[in-house]
């Protein structure tokens, strides 16, 4: 005789995973809500939604995410291999969160930029803070002040306009990333689901014709249901559908590459002013400053230059060890989409080289520049769509390892995060 471990009636939190186990045996598993009696209405809402249907292992758990407050009515039926039936309904009171959610990021879980000018000006202010009062630089204060930064910045976002500029994390040269959390599950609902703020400049301007500075953006769901990201929750990419870029003396490049792998070290030598001519133009002061290595699909080596106005800080992570290697582990790779230009006496930026960064650029973006990033984009590793009702991590990486003009070594910049389907709170 069959039997079942599931209960008649659960509670749940709205926008927060729940999940609901029962094994049996070989055969078809499904579940599905019959109907819904939200909070304040006199009846019940047909819904008659098959939330999942799987055979054998794949279907005794069911992972799900209630976004109204009220009763839900389910079913759950398992069909053994000779066609046996056995059904069981049972009930979830979903009640509304204790305490409002935010529509911006509550928590930063993790910050681990490569080396970059950014890196250390991110934080110049506050190193200088902790150096005169004799404190020693570590991540746990580097991430404490990320929190601070992107938190002081969500004022600056309620009005959907910028009335001071937001300041900016930088996450370093290709590979370097951050970790953030919202404190309840975003949506994936009809059109852009996710805002990831970018960088501004002095006069609260979205980053645009200036540096490009693209960030590989990922999503992952809480599985585990604990809060935090854990290794056995994979990360999926949010894409587009198309990467096309055109670089000098290369040309048209597409698509991306996934399960890279970089390493930097620093070079040991001493720093000495370049006169190479290339080198002076650009502003190298140290062209060699800080050597990088690339493997998988394709392999590549170069340097990342110390510029001749950041002679006075260095571009290696505070907190780590200088004389030790930094690397960066299945690390997706976008194509490069600076161009480089000469005017006859100094290289800089010229434009975006990609045909349509506000629909091809799955970076940290602005509402100055694109409407946010869609949930429904979401591919695996190997480029697979998968469908993602929902997600609560959200990972930024700087997605292309290239370097032009007196700019420098690309960084992406972050200032924030925010589900779009989360009301505004007025601004004080």
């Amino acid at each position: 005789m069959m039997s079942m471990s599931l209960d008649n009636s659960y509670t749940a939190v709205r926008l927060q995973p729940v999940e609901f186990k029962c094994h049996i045996g070989q055969g078809v598993y499904r579940w599905t809500v019959l109907d819904k009696w939200i909070a304040g209405s006199e009846e019940p809402v047909a819904v008659d939604q098959v939330l999942l249907e799987e055979e054998n292992s794949a279907g005794e758990s069911l992972y799900t995410v209630f976004d109204e407050e009220g009763t839900y009515n389910l079913r759950f039926s398992f069909t053994d291999t000779n066609g046996d039936v056995l059904t069981h309904d049972f009930k979830v009171y979903v009640r509304r969160e204790s305490s409002a959610y935010s529509p911006f990021v509550s928590e930063v879980l993790e910050y681990r930029p490569a080396p970059g000018k950014k890196v250390y000006k991110s934080f110049d202010s506050y190193l200088t803070l902790l150096k005169l009062a004799k404190k020693p630089v570590t991540l746990e204060n580097i991430v404490s002040k990320c929190r601070s930064t992107l938190f002081s910045n969500e004022r600056l976002f309620y009005a959907e306009q910028l009335t001071a500029r937001p300041e900016a994390v930088s996450l370093g040269a290709f590979g370097g990333y951050i970790v953030l959390a919202f404190d309840h599950s975003v949506q994936n609902l009809e059109g852009a689901d996710i805002m990831v703020y970018g960088g501004y400049n002095d006069s609260g301007e979205q980053l645009k014709e200036k540096g490009p500075q693209p960030g590989v953006v990922f999503v992952a769901q809480d599985l585990n249901m604990n809060g935090t990201h854990d290794e056995d929750e994979p990360w999926y990419m949010l894409y587009p559908g198309s990467y096309t870029s055109t670089t000098p003396d290369i040309g048209p490049q597409e698509g991306f590459q996934a399960g890279c792998s970089v390493v930097y070290r620093m070079n040991g030598g001493p720093l000495t002013a370049s006169t190479d001519k290339s080198d002076v133009d650009r502003h190298f002061y140290f062209p060699n400053y800080i050597m990088w290595r690339i493997t998988g699909e394709e392999e590549s080596s170069g340097s990342i230059a110390k510029l001749e106005q950041n002679t006075e800080f260095s571009y290696w992570p505070a907190w780590l060890p200088g004389n030790e290697p930094l690397t960066f582990d299945n690390v997706v790779r976008l194509p490069n989409n600076g161009v480089e230009t000469w005017n006859g006496s100094i290289y800089s930026f010229a434009k975006w080289a990609w045909e349509d960064p506000s629909l091809q650029y799955a970076n940290a973006v602005g509402y100055s520049q694109n409407t946010g990033l869609d949930l429904s984009t979401a591919v695996d590793m190997e480029g697979n769509p998968v469908e993602l009702k929902e997600v609560r991590f959200v990972k930024i990486q700087t997605g292309v390892c290239q370097q032009i003009g007196t700019y420098g070594q690309s960084e992406t910049l972050v200032s924030g995060a925010r589900d779009l389907h989360m009301p505004l709170p007025k601004a004080d």
